[in-house]
């Protein structure tokens, strides 16, 4: 029946009714004043209270404002409400009054239906079955296999349409060696499945493989003039481990496309934006003047809170908004965004 089971974890949660997406019952909260960078002190004494030693079990852990980091844990004892973890995100805003995090990927805490645990030294696989389904010689367990059902390079006017993907995804890229292009690709009511996971059952807390459509080409990432024309339709993206989808092109266009139930969690500093280094800034504006997609009209920085762009003053019935989003690095040089828009009725 296509059911997610969910890595041994503590608190517990499941996918199957979205527990896992509720930080306020199925997270633990972080004590505010007695945490810091690599150090995490529990809010209350669940922790303390479960007799459990997280030592080499994975860390969730969402601190940095909007941004989830993973860890594994270097040092903790049973009985105690505190824990040790290195600390490799960056610079990033750490948010320890509102932190919350879990810990996953230990066989000490396979503990409830719908969980599983995998010893890759001794390559054993334990599973608890879910509530009222019997583990017999008919049940099927699919884990996945494969990063990429489909790679594509050195193409032009290619659709790809109709294709239901289970546990993988694809990858479209333009050759940075021969510089073949990739230029006017259509992905059409695509279905993906579960099309990324991470790899922290296996200890290893790197960024897992999602759809990517690259169109750089080049080290400095500055893109091929022939590399655009990307378009997204009407596909489906459900139930991915990890970030869904990246790209990079011009002329780019998402159009009616469902993403439900996914999360993405990053381990080093380039994954998000906020923790690069880099900060950026928002301009939001209405058309004037006959402007258009490449000039923001009666552009201005909007307020910024908390990691949060309000456009104070509300909006006006009938009018086409415009928002760009420029990356500010570290030595001041200004990234250029795209232009994005909506029209209010």
């Amino acid at each position: 029946d296509d059911l997610m089971m969910t890595n041994a974890r503590w608190p517990n949660a499941k996918w199957s009714d979205k527990s896992v997406f509720d930080g306020v019952n199925h997270w633990s909260k972080v004590a505010n004043k007695l945490s810091r960078k690599g150090k995490i002190t529990n809010y209350n004494d669940d922790l303390k209270n479960s007799g459990l030693n997280m030592t080499g079990a994975i860390g969730i852990l969402n601190i940095g404002s909007w941004n989830s980091f993973m860890a594994k844990i270097d040092s903790h004892t049973p009985g105690s409400n505190e824990f040790t973890y290195t600390d490799t995100f960056g610079k990033y805003k750490q948010k320890w009054g509102k932190a919350i995090y879990y810990l996953e990927d230990k066989l000490e805490l396979l503990d409830a239906p719908e969980e599983w645990f995998f010893d890759k030294d001794a390559k054993v696989l334990y599973f608890i079955p879910p509530t009222g389904k019997a583990f017999t010689e008919e049940t099927t367990l699919r884990g996945k296999v494969m990063s990429y059902a489909m790679k594509i390079t050195d193409s032009y006017n290619v659709v790809i349409k109709n294709i239901d993907f289970f546990g993988a995804t694809l990858k479209a890229s333009c050759n940075r060696t021969t510089r073949k292009y990739i230029n006017r690709l259509r992905f059409d009511s695509l279905n993906f499945n579960f099309p990324c996971a991470s790899k922290r059952m296996l200890k290893e807390v790197g960024l897992s493989e999602c759809m990517l459509v690259d169109g750089t080409g080049r080290p400095d990432g500055i893109l091929y003039v022939n590399n655009r024309n990307y378009t997204f339709f009407n596909n489906t993206f459900h139930g991915a481990d990890g970030k869904v989808l990246a790209y990079s092109g011009s002329n780019v266009l998402l159009d009616n496309n469902l993403f439900e139930y996914n999360v993405y969690f990053s381990s080093d500093e380039g994954a998000v934006a906020s923790a690069s280094g880099e900060e950026s800034d928002a301009y939001v504006g209405s058309a004037g003047n006959g402007d258009k997609r490449d000039n923001m009209g009666s552009a201005g920085r909007p307020d910024r809170r908390d990691n949060m762009v309000y456009l104070e003053g509300g909006v006006e019935a009938g009018v086409t908004y415009y928002w760009r989003v420029d990356a500010v690095r570290e030595d001041g040089v200004v990234v250029r965004g795209d232009v994005w828009s909506f029209t209010t009725v």
